[in-house]
Formats: structure tokens, sequence, C-alpha cells
């Protein structure tokens, strides 16, 4: 379909595609910027890059999010670099040229099934596949594709990203989490079935989208450097547990104790999830969630109701446990929830019940890790 969507915009084949899936992150959030650890997963929606090399110097973009197509010189694109903050497709697309040194004109196509601003990295999802298109043949390694996709945003779009989207959309894997070690700049995946065990996790759009440029989510990025100064330490992911109650100023002492207990949380629910026990990683999650909303300050009335509707078919279970929390930086977006398969009905009416339909969330089931980053073309 995407390929086809190619070929009616320009009569032409594409010359490669790429497909990035968004991402859930199952626990730790804010803790990337501090070296701290996170545990996200791979979803099916997506984002696909389609790209077919011209053979003059001219630009020609479309995308199923934009209502008008835009095409120019490259000289332009290049030109328009030099704009910060860029927005948009148009700011990826000349981010990344700028950025690579491009010196061909091309057509491009962008189509996604992932809803922009919800908290699943549709932005990092565009990046990579983006930078992946442009600079095909040439297989980037991992070690240079994602510094390349977080420059796009943090020195072009004025974003203040670590590298958790980036890192988890290159390395996922199906039926598998990855662990990442922001302070070591490393990953693994390790296993994540949570199917087998009779579970099910959900990622329900509030869709109230929010922008990861926004000056509050820049705030705590601050504020959480200043609470490891405090402490002396050069990030918070070496502090010990206990370690915030050290800070006088009372704001940075909760930042602090957020990053430090998510950190033994992400931990925790490795654990437990080797063990299967996703009762655990179910009252873990929900733990998260009341640090982010209480010691972080990320969450919103919505997001909060949300979370208590998921939690409030507990005493409706069978068997099991259910847990949520909001994914990504908060301040809107997406929450995710681990509830037992059996009881998706029970959380469909939870949601009825909590929400007027015109601000009801959408609850999207996710059945298991989805596979990363992928050529789509050539085959």
């Amino acid at each position: 379909m995407d390929q086809d969507t190619f070929r009616s915009l320009y009569q032409c084949s594409p010359d490669v595609a790429f497909r990035a899936p968004g991402r859930v992150n199952c626990i730790g959030d804010h803790t990337d910027y501090q070296g701290g650890l996170s545990l996200p997963i791979a979803i099916s929606l997506a984002t696909t890059v389609c790209l077919g090399w011209r053979d003059d110097a001219q630009v020609a973009i479309t995308s199923e999010f934009e209502s008008e197509r835009w095409s120019g010189s490259l000289l332009e694109v290049h030109q328009r670099a030099q704009e910060r903050p860029l927005q948009g497709l148009y700011g990826f697309v000349v981010a990344a040229v700028d950025l690579l040194s491009i010196e061909r004109g091309f057509n491009l196509s962008v189509t996604s099934t992932l809803p922009a601003g919800s908290g699943l990295s549709s932005s990092a999802a565009l990046a990579l596949s983006l930078i992946a298109c442009l600079t095909y043949p040439q297989t980037l390694p991992p070690a240079r594709l994602i510094p390349l996709a977080q420059a796009v945003e943090n020195q072009y779009l004025g974003v203040s990203t670590g590298i958790l989207d980036q890192t988890a959309i290159t390395y996922a894997k199906a039926g598998q989490a990855v662990l990442i070690d922001a302070g070591q700049r490393s990953q693994e995946t390790i296993p994540f079935d949570f199917a087998s065990a009779g579970y099910r996790f959900w990622i329900i759009d509030t869709k109230t989208p929010r922008s990861l440029a926004a000056s509050a989510y820049d705030t705590r990025v601050d504020e959480a450097q200043r609470a490891s100064q405090a402490l002396g330490l050069p990030n918070l992911r070496q502090a010990n547990p206990g370690d915030w109650q050290r800070i006088a100023d009372p704001v940075l002492l909760r930042r602090a104790r957020h990053i430090i207990t998510e950190n033994l949380r992400v931990q925790a629910v490795v654990e437990a999830a080797g063990r299967s026990d996703w009762a655990e990683v179910a009252e873990l999650l929900s733990q998260s969630h009341q640090s982010l909303r209480d010691d972080y300050d990320v969450s919103t009335a919505i997001l909060d109701r949300t979370v208590e509707a998921v939690l409030g078919i507990q005493n409706r279970l069978v068997r099991g446990k259910a847990g949520a929390r909001l994914t990504g930086a908060g301040f809107g977006g997406s929450v995710v929830a681990l509830v037992p398969e059996a009881a998706s009905s029970l959380l469909q009416d939870a949601l009825q019940g909590a929400f007027e339909p015109a601000e009801r969330p959408v609850a999207i089931a996710v059945d298991q890790a989805s596979e990363g980053l992928k050529r789509l073309l050539p085959e």
C-alpha cells in the first residue's frame, strides 16, 4: 500500500523504502537523560518512508499528514536548514538532508499508522526511516544511525530528546523488550512473553497530543540535572537508594526520587518478567505512574482518569492483576496498561463508563512485541 501510494504520486516506483515501528515504553520514563534504565517494546503501528532518486536537484515531499504537497530545489532545502527550530515533516526532511549533506534530488512519500503526539515515538520513527532511506545502499550501524536521528530533533527541531526512542526502534525484536542503559549506551533484548501467561498490553491513546518541544519537558531535564549536581553526581543513575533525601530543595528532591526509584522499578520488572510474574509487573507499572504523577509532575487529569479506569477493574478480575501508567514524556499522550487477556471487555467497559464519547480514549491491543526498523525495498 505504501509503495502504491508512491507510484500514484510520482508515476514511478521507489528505489528504497523503510518501515519504522512506534514504541511503547513499558517502564522507565524520564530516566534516559540522566543515564538511567528503560524497557520499551516496538508495536505494530509504524511509519513508512518511500524514496525515489531524481536526475535533477529538485525535491518533492508528500505525506498523509500534510494537506499540501511540497516541492522545491535542493538548494532551498539546504538554505532552510539555517532556520531553527524547524517544524513538521518538511523540518525533518530539511534536517536529514543537511545532516547527511545530500546533493541529489529525490521524491519522498510518508505514510503512517502512528498517531502523532501520542507518546508512541512517531517523531523518532520518522527520523530513523528517513535517514535510512537517504543513506541507502549504505547500511549505517546503530552507533551511527541513532545519534543522527537524535540530532534531527535536538539540533534542528529544538527538542531535547534522549536516545530511548531511537534505540528501542533500531534494536527491537519480535516477542522481546529492549533493556536500555542510557548511561552505558548499551542495550540488550530480553524475553517479554506476556501473551503466553494470558496477559495483554494495551496502548490507550487519550487523544490529547503533547509537544516534546514544550517548555515543561525542557524544565524537567534542567531540574534533573540540578538534582544530580546537588548530590555531586554526574547523573542520577550513580545515586544510591535514598540519596534523594540529601537534597534540600523539595522540587529537586521529588525529581531525583522519581528517577532513582524508576531505575529500580525497571530492574524489578525485568526480574519479574523473567519468572513470568506478570501480576508483579502490573503492580510496578502502577507504582511508576504514581511517581510520574506525584514526583515528576508530568501527568494530566485525563491521563490520571484513564489509569484510574484501568485500575478500577481489579476487583472484577477472576485472576491476575491490572496495572497502568502514562508512557512517554507525559503532558498528554497515551497510557500503557497490562491486563489479563480475559478481562479485555472489562477494560473497554471501564473506559466507556469513565468518559463521554467525544473524549473517550482509544484502546489498542498489543498482542506481542514487534520487530524494529526494517527495509522493505529493495527486498
